[in-house]
């Protein structure tokens, strides 16, 4: 038995305890070492003691029937154990779905983080591009404040670095060290 359930995808074991080579909860046992995942078993035995009872639910066992059974009980036994194992293997496989959509959704919403970190970047590459236009335009209005901005952006920047303030706050400062005299280009040459 244990040998076909190695080979072979089962929905419903029926065991007893008192046999041959190894009892039912030994059998129990071994089976779950190769397939833990058969929910359903069912033992089969002349014994009606309740310890041997709660050993095999113990075991994993679903149901225990003792002989002589009833056909009819039998045949509800079984029927509620395969609805049983249904249920759970549908859960097993939503589970499993549930996880791939998750792991689906976590790769695009990092896909479009990427994408936005990108966009970002690009967008704060402009900003300076622009501020620094601004700056080269106000040096090739006045030849005196030539290379001044980008020596105050400079020393700032050290500066900042040297109290280790973090990247974000070392950018606005040197955005606002180049912009500081941006004034002067709104002052008539009079």
């Amino acid at each position: 038995g244990l040998e076909k359930i190695k080979q072979t995808d089962y929905d419903l074991v029926l065991t007893d305890i008192k046999m041959p080579v190894m009892d039912g909860f030994e059998m129990i046992t071994q089976m779950r070492k190769n397939n833990n995942d058969l929910p359903v078993v069912i033992i089969l035995s002349a014994y009606t003691e309740l310890n041997q009872l709660r050993k095999a639910i113990q075991q994993g066992a679903h149901d225990y029937l003792t002989k002589p059974f009833n056909l009819h009980e039998m045949d509800i036994t079984v029927q509620r154990a395969l609805e049983r194992n249904r249920l759970i293997r549908e859960n097993i496989s939503y589970k499993r779905r549930l996880e791939e959509k998750v792991e689906q959704q976590t790769i695009a919403l990092w896909n479009q983080l990427q994408e936005l970190e990108n966009t970002h970047k690009h967008l704060l590459d402009s900003y300076e591009s622009t501020i620094v236009a601004l700056c080269a335009a106000l040096e090739a209005r006045d030849r005196s404040t030539e290379h001044h901005v980008r020596r105050v952006e400079h020393h700032v920047q050290k500066m900042a670095e040297h109290l280790g303030l973090d990247e974000e706050k070392i950018r606005v400062i040197r955005w606002g060290a180049i912009l500081h005299d941006i004034g002067n280009i709104g002052i008539s040459d009079n």
